[in-house]
């Protein structure tokens, strides 16, 4: 017993003296873990204020630390200790500016939100509700979080001079990251952006009560946004609740918040034959859209009952597809964000869904309308047999290396970009022995593919002195019938340099400022690192013209202009040589591409007008959409939208000479506009604008309701 008690006691001083070794750095992590992971909001003060107090030669760790204390005292409601702790920074930490300004904004008089949670039908109160404020002031603690996972990456960002993070502060953010060849689509970054943002979001927050009201109090002034969660229920949509608030110091600000109840999808699952089928997973898929392109995102899964029906409920309004796919439980059927999903235990694709009302082919299925919260029932699946067969071949890296082997990855996804995927694609990896100077060769066999025709794609690691992903690309299109395919080969090399010029009518940019961008075509834009070099804009040389995007991987490629280029100029051309390649897009193989020439004019049109509902009425808040012909629709550079006023007025700037339609949905998919599938559908209501020789007035248009989709 004696033993037992000199243990206990030696390890409680080795304890002791590891909390006493701890760094200043040390101490604040373990304080920010207490904060934001445990809650501990007592013992969270406790360490940013000791390392506050210890960090005597860090000053910007110093300020950091008094700043995080004074937020946890203000979560904890004690304001006069959080006034005290931002006073503190403001008079001894004068020196750390961004810090100091923000504890300025926060030493400003504070407002209240109160409100109600309703019903958005029946104007019911809704229970339980949690409601937060999103945006406002930036939170300095989280803000420095975000500042040093920059800095290690060698991007320097400073805060923002009003406080306020917005579209203008993230396009700084953005050049400067790009500027150091780190995309803002990399996971890490996304992540971290994420993380911000949460914690952000943490700091102004209330539940509503058993009558549906709430109160948040000692709220920053400044404008903000209001989110609302609670099961079973959904917020509405921006064009219909844009959801804004703006709060002022000293005064309450009555706000209403409506949300909607889910609605149901029901059904039936039987086989050819007519049977039920029990126990079979169906999902219900989201058709969203990412970068443009249809995406199925998993919104809910249910196994079937003993009469094969089904019931998934909770489901926003929207568009849906609904599969059945025997052989997997409900809590494995993908309901995560994860870019790759699970393969089979023997390595290859994982069951293929059959899709309402009875097709493996998702091109062809069906969609479901959710509209409000009406049940959609009667959506009835007949499960298919589905064959599949082998997909085999070699890969060979042509990346310089100097080991015995190299592993390489490897997954397939549909081919065509206009119809619905998941970003969930199994991902497997193939042994690459050394079979010569700089060469690794192996071989692959992907089974269970079910016909189709695809798009497959296999990586390496790579070092590459412009920096990029590190990951070196090769592809193949194969198209898969009624038999195995072999002999394929996938050659992968080095991602190259690509370079051009810029002109703006004919001479450098000068004070024009170009910002260039890669879009990748086809599938290759569902894969994150191609969307990692879409989100690495580059800024032309002032004086000649000149940019270069570093680390570009293998595949078919547009030229696009990004963000503040001024409303009078447009992309008039991108051309390799005496050849166009605006519409067409230009192929990055083992070599740069030839240079290209992007053309910028002066002399951009302008179209305005009114969007208004069926009724007559103008619509606040909807997007006006300026879209090309249909042999145009692969070109992004010739999309251009704009917001209404209060008054349905709308007004698209930068618009190249030519022949458009123009067309406006009510609670339009972000980004869905860039689909031709999803324009096709009610095209016969836009309304065609020729702007070739002039800008267009007066060109108003009648919105198409949700229900139309």
């Amino acid at each position: 017993m004696r033993h037992t008690i000199w243990v206990l006691a030696a390890m409680l001083l080795g304890v002791a003296s590891t909390l006493q070794a701890q760094t200043p750095q040390e101490l604040f992590n373990q304080a920010l873990v207490q904060e934001r992971a445990a809650g501990n909001l007592e013992q969270a003060i406790q360490l940013y204020e000791r390392a506050a107090r210890e960090s005597v030669s860090d000053r910007a760790l110093a300020a950091q630390s008094l700043m995080a204390a004074a937020r946890s005292y203000q979560k904890l409601g004690q304001a006069a200790e959080s006034r005290r702790l931002y006073q503190e920074v403001l008079q001894s930490y004068s020196d750390q500016k961004d810090l100091a300004e923000l504890a300025r904004q926060y030493l400003a008089d504070t407002g209240t939100i109160q409100g109600i949670v309703v019903h958005a039908s029946t104007g019911a109160p809704v229970p339980e509700a949690k409601v937060w404020l999103s945006g406002g002031p930036v939170d300095p603690g989280a803000f420095a979080q975000l500042q040093t996972f920059f800095k290690n990456r060698g991007v320097a960002i400073s805060a923002p001079p009003d406080g306020v993070i917005d579209a203008r502060y993230m396009q700084y953010v953005s050049d400067a990251a790009a500027a150091r060849n780190v995309s803002m689509t990399n996971p890490g970054v996304i992540t971290a952006i994420a993380e911000f943002e949460a914690a952000n979001d943490a700091r102004f927050v209330g539940r509503a009560d058993s009558v549906g009201r709430f109160v948040i109090n000692n709220v920053l002034p400044g404008r903000y946004t209001i989110r609302s969660l609670r099961d079973g229920y959904f917020p509405l949509s921006a064009d219909t609740f844009p959801a804004a608030v703006v709060v002022h110091a000293g005064r309450a600000t009555a706000v209403e918040v409506p949300m909607a109840r889910g609605a149901t999808i029901t059904g039936k699952i039987t086989d050819a034959a007519g049977l039920p089928q029990t126990n079979v997973t169906v999902q219900a898929f989201a058709v969203t859209y990412r970068a443009g392109l249809p995406t199925l995102e998993p919104a809910a899964a249910k196994s079937t009952n003993d009469e094969g029906e089904y019931r998934l409920f909770w489901l926003t309004p929207g568009e849906y597809l609904v599969a059945a796919t025997p052989g997997i439980r409900p809590d494995e059927a993908g309901l995560s964000q994860s870019t790759a999903a699970a393969p089979r235990p023997d390595g290859g694709y994982p069951p293929a869904p059959t899709y309402y009302p009875g097709t493996p082919d998702v091109g062809m299925a069906i969609p479901v309308f959710v509209r409000g919260e009406s049940p959609v029932s009667g959506i009835d699946v007949q499960i298919r047999k589905i064959p599949t067969f082998h997909v085999k071949g070699t890969i060979r890296s042509n990346v310089p290396r100097n080991t015995t082997y190299v592993t390489a990855n490897y997954a397939i996804r549909r081919r065509d970009a206009n119809v619905p995927d998941t970003y969930a694609t199994p991902v497997l990896d193939a042994n690459l022995p050394k079979a010569g100077d700089g060469l690794y060769v192996g071989e692959f066999d992907l089974k269970g593919v079910p016909p189709g025709v695809y798009n497959l794609r296999a990586w390496v690691r790579e070092q590459n002195p412009d920096g990029g992903s590190g990951l070196a690309f090769a592809s193949a299109d194969v198209q898969v019938v009624d038999q195995d395919i072999t002999g394929v080969v996938l050659d992968i090399h080095p991602n190259v340099r690509v370079t051009g010029t810029v002109s703006v009518d004919g001479r450098a940019p000068g004070a024009v400022p170009t910002r260039v961008y890669l879009q990748a075509d086809g599938s290759a834009a569902r894969a994150g690192v191609y969307q990692g070099v879409t989100n690495r804009p580059v800024l032309a040389n002032s004086q000649n013209g000149g940019f270069m995007i570093g680390a570009v991987p293998t595949g078919r490629w547009r030229a696009l202009l990004g963000p503040g280029l001024p409303p009078d100029y447009y992309l008039a051309d991108v051309r390799q040589g005496a050849v166009s390649v605006f519409d067409s897009g230009f192929d990055v193989g083992k070599e740069p591409p030839t240079p290209l020439e992007v053309i910028i004019r002066s002399g951009a049109r302008t179209v305005e007008g009114v969007i208004r509902d069926a009724a007559g009425k103008p619509v606040a808040g909807a997007t006006a959409v300026l879209a090309p012909p249909r042999e145009r629709r692969l070109n992004r550079a010739l999309y251009y939208t704009a917001r209404s006023d209060a008054a349905g007025r709308f007004r698209i700037q930068g618009v190249a000479p030519g022949n458009y339609i123009l067309i406006s949905w009510q609670n339009m998919p972000e980004g869905a506009y860039f689909n031709d599938r999803f324009i096709s559908r009610n095209e016969d209501a836009a309304r065609r604008v020729n702007v070739s020789q002039s800008s267009a007035i007066g060109a108003d248009i009648v919105q198409i309701p949700a229900a139309g989709r």
